[in-house]
């Protein structure tokens, strides 16, 4: 166990170089790199309108192993990334709007920044992994921050988007509804 944490969590190894030849070499991807993987193919996905042609872009940069387990890791991320970009399109049309500045007060507290993720119908947050509570939290300061300026041309709710990999991997949506100005802030 204590050899586990060493390596596993802390990343420390003991020199031994077969071992660690043996424990390291990649067969298949980690969890961090499907991520990885999923955010370079969902960006592909987003800009191109297609992923032809990634699998290969993705074996040179070394992001996939060769062969048999390359095209199969591919094929399971980009299954998910095609899910994800279906629940993503119909928030995506038109133009995205220019950045908004925010200034205003919560409270005694000042609140400067830039809104840059809205679309025409939503602010909108994505991410190819799932909508855990650092992501959702963040979503819900800038929602609360675009219902606090009230301006009629601006969308009044938010959208996150992402991958749930436990209980089977599932695309997850997320919405806030529109919060009035004055509670906002």
């Amino acid at each position: 166990p204590g050899r586990a944490l060493l390596q596993q969590r802390i990343g420390l190894w003991d020199g031994d170089e077969e071992t660690l030849l043996e424990e390291r070499e990649p067969v298949s991807l980690g969890p961090l790199e499907a991520y990885l993987v999923r955010d370079r193919l969902l960006a592909r996905r987003l800009d191109a309108g297609t992923l032809d042609g990634a699998r290969e872009a993705l074996e040179a940069g070394g992001w996939l192993a060769l062969g048999a387990v390359g095209r199969a890791d591919y094929g399971a991320q980009a299954g998910v990334v095609e899910g994800e970009a279906a629940a993503l399109l119909p928030w995506l049309d038109g133009e995205a709007r220019d950045p908004v500045a925010v200034s205003l007060r919560a409270g005694a507290r000042p609140v400067v920044g830039w809104l840059s993720q809205l679309r025409q119908r939503a602010q909108l947050f994505y991410r190819p992994g799932g909508l855990k509570g650092p992501f959702q939290l963040r979503a819900w300061m800038y929602h609360l921050a675009l219902c606090a300026l009230g301006r009629a041309e601006l969308p009044d709710r938010t959208v996150l988007v992402g991958y749930r990999s436990s209980g089977g991997g599932k695309v997850e949506r997320l919405g806030f509804r529109p919060v009035a100005s004055d509670q906002a802030r």
